[in-house]
């Protein structure tokens, strides 16, 4: 950056062995955290986690479908994507949206994330619309001959996530609303 008219490539990490697209990136105390989708995108994707001193690998962990955006807790003690779960264009697969919480122990990610999902919600969409929620997928409609039946865990498509210390807030961006997650229980 001293001269940003030339910008000097100072090293690169290839990630094509990952998976899919990398969707979101982010750093903490030497760590990068790489959000990456599945090459099926509507497929489990993966947080890797690698050391920003020599970009070796850390950790690969498995998230769920199309982690959109990736963030650190301010402490550094979690890891946290909000898993978009994006349907197929025709609806044939449509995964559910989820938020992936990963928990460092002593420096280290751990090697698994709990996936909180929204299934809780299912069957609750009249009352979340009266709150002005709104579930634009299309449930209950025909696509080239398909019936879709699709759930309020299908329709909430986590997109964008902020954390304090003990509190994620993430966008439901396509349904208007914001789920709030408490990060001492995950609940």
């Amino acid at each position: 950056f001293a001269d940003p008219s030339k910008p000097t490539l100072l090293s690169s990490i290839q990630l094509a062995a990952y998976g899919g697209f990398v969707n979101s990136l982010a750093v903490s105390n030497g760590k990068l955290a790489a959000a990456i989708e599945a090459v099926d995108k509507q497929a489990a994707g993966k947080v890797v986690v690698f050391n920003t001193s020599n970009y070796s690998e850390v950790k690969v962990i498995a998230v769920g479908a199309l982690p959109d955006m990736i963030t650190y807790s301010p402490d550094g003690k979690y890891i946290l994507t909000a898993n978009e779960g994006e349907p197929s264009g025709d609806y044939n697969i449509d995964p559910e949206g989820s938020i992936s919480v990963i928990e460092f122990v002593d420096g280290i990610p751990s090697d698994t994330s709990i996936n909180l999902d929204f299934t809780g919600y299912n069957g609750k969409q009249a009352d979340l619309e009266a709150q002005g929620m709104h579930f634009p997928n299309p449930a209950g409609r025909t696509i080239n001959g398909t019936l879709i039946s699709t759930t309020v865990a299908q329709d909430l498509e986590p997109e964008y996530i902020t954390t304090t210390d003990d509190m994620a807030y993430v966008t439901l961006q396509e349904n208007n609303g914001i789920a709030i997650v408490d990060l001492t229980d995950n609940s």
